[in-house]
């Protein structure tokens, strides 16, 4: 259900539009037998929920979505602990318990914690609350609620309308990672990361001024969000590689696509752009990675395109750029 916000096609006068292009789902499940107890349960679901997280973080995810909660778990907080590590941004749901009381993977500090308000933007009267919120979204009300996929035993897979903090989540998540498609990724020189502070800087401050329990820093904002001037960019790099796969020149990408390249020895070459989505210099797991010309879902230079330059000059990467995640 939660992907149905993230990353639905737009622009097919189906369903809903989603807040991005693709997403990378994981299924979580586990299937009780008539032996299982309620213990064995719960301690299965953990263990699923463990898995998946380091299924995503070693296969290049930078952005995880959790539309679900519950108790604390030494085995969910350490795989947690090792997507933060991995420099992956987590947001979770905040429950649906209409309680103060933490529930977890929302609860953990390095997790985004996020409620949910109602369409007059007033918090809703299930959405959990307390000193680890840090942001709402929407999410419905009885009254109210928002369209999304479901599965309906006479219709199979279909869209249904649906309240919860579960639909909150992926409202910062699907924001998240726009805002990481523009650049922003990492942490700061103080340790924070940057998506996160821009969240919370340009949310809209509700309740009580400032940070309170029920509303976190405030609601979102997309626009103002994505409008953020900020100098803690990560941009593009685009890399001239010669047949031989010697790097001749190395050069950042404008805003506006633009990159300049001096003095090469060699005049056909291919276009290797990535992102250094955690700032340190090299092309490791996580940072994206493309070749002009190429368009499948694994970076491929042998099958990337073979371009004519002159020894220098201001280039556009004119075609679109497949870009995934390295792993």
């Amino acid at each position: 259900m939660c992907m149905c916000t993230i990353a639905s096609s737009t622009d097919n006068l189906v369903g809903v539009s989603g807040m991005i292009r693709s997403s990378y789902p994981v299924l979580l499940s586990s299937k009780k037998s008539s032996s299982t107890t309620n213990t064995e349960e719960a301690s299965q679901r953990r263990a699923f929920l463990r898995r998946g997280i380091h299924y995503a973080v070693d296969h290049g995810a930078k952005i995880i979505n959790m539309s679900f909660a519950g108790p604390d778990s030494s085995a969910v907080a350490a795989a947690v602990q090792y997507a933060s590590e991995n420099e992956v941004l987590m947001i979770a749901a905040s429950g649906n318990w209409r309680s103060s009381s933490p529930y977890y993977p929302a609860s953990y500090e390095e997790v985004i914690s996020v409620g949910a308000v109602d369409n007059e933007m007033q918090r809703a009267n299930y959405s959990n609350y307390g000193p680890h919120l840090d942001l709402v979204a929407p999410g419905g009300s009885s009254s109210v609620q928002i369209l999304s996929t479901g599965y309906s035993a006479n219709e199979g897979n279909t869209y249904s309308y649906m309240a919860g903090t579960s639909m909150a989540a992926p409202h910062v998540t699907g924001l998240a990672a726009l805002l990481m498609a523009k650049g922003y990724a990492g942490k700061d020189d103080s340790g924070e990361e940057i998506i996160r502070k821009i969240l919370r800087e340009t949310a809209l401050d509700l309740g009580e001024n400032g940070w309170d329990p029920y509303y976190g820093f405030g609601l979102v904002q997309a626009y103002d969000a994505l409008a953020t001037a900020s100098e803690e960019k990560r941009p593009f790099i685009v890399e001239a590689i010669n047949l031989d796969g010697q790097v001749l020149r190395t050069a950042e990408v404008s805003e506006s696509s633009f990159f300049s390249l001096e003095n090469l020895s060699d005049y056909r070459i291919r276009l290797r752009v990535w992102r250094d989505v955690n700032g340190n210099a090299i092309i490791d797991k996580g940072d994206l990675l493309g070749y002009a010309g190429y368009y499948g879902l694994t970076p491929n230079i042998e099958e990337s395109k073979v371009l004519s330059f002159e020894e220098s000059g201001t280039y556009s990467l004119e075609s679109t750029i497949t870009f995934a995640p390295v792993f």
